[in-house]
């Protein structure tokens, strides 16, 4: 082939922009954020029996824990008071974000005399997030998780 002939140039350029290509991909995948579900991801896996176990627990109380939003009064957590003493209650609210680890945030569970515990969700974002909640009473773990929707409150 000699150097002037289109041929040259055409096959030169396509080299030239792939590599260029694959130059910038590897540069924007490096600043992309892999952040685990958890930081203490692979401990959490080797308790899970202990999970299903809360689990099942859960699944068979007579009342179920109900988890609400409402764009005006934020989260709230009702306990079954005809199950569980409200006073007796113990345990961790765990707001997650599926998308964005760094926004997560955990409550202590405190009931009032109903068994509800309101959390306000003005300061979340928009968007997907699940309600974990860990709580012991009558010296049992149970466990019981929901998926809500926060809209802009606007």
């Amino acid at each position: 082939m000699k150097p002037g002939s289109s041929y040259f140039w055409g096959i030169t350029v396509s080299i030239v922009v792939f590599f260029v290509l694959l130059i910038g991909l590897v540069l924007y995948t490096t600043t992309l954020d892999y952040g685990l579900v958890a930081d203490d991801y692979y401990e959490r896996g080797l308790d899970y029996q202990q999970q299903i176990d809360r689990l099942e627990r859960t699944q068979a109380l007579k009342g179920r824990v109900k988890i609400n939003y409402e764009v005006r009064t934020g989260i709230a957590i009702t306990f079954p008071d005809s199950v569980f003493d409200p006073a007796g209650i113990t345990g961790v609210i765990e707001l997650y974000r599926p998308s964005d680890s760094s926004l997560d945030m955990s409550y202590p569970i405190e009931v009032d005399r109903q068994g509800i515990q309101l959390i306000a969700a003005d300061s979340l974002k928009t968007g997907l997030w699940r309600v974990k909640v860990s709580w012991m009473a009558d010296g049992m773990d149970y466990y019981t998780e929901q998926s809500i929707f926060i809209k802009n409150q606007q």
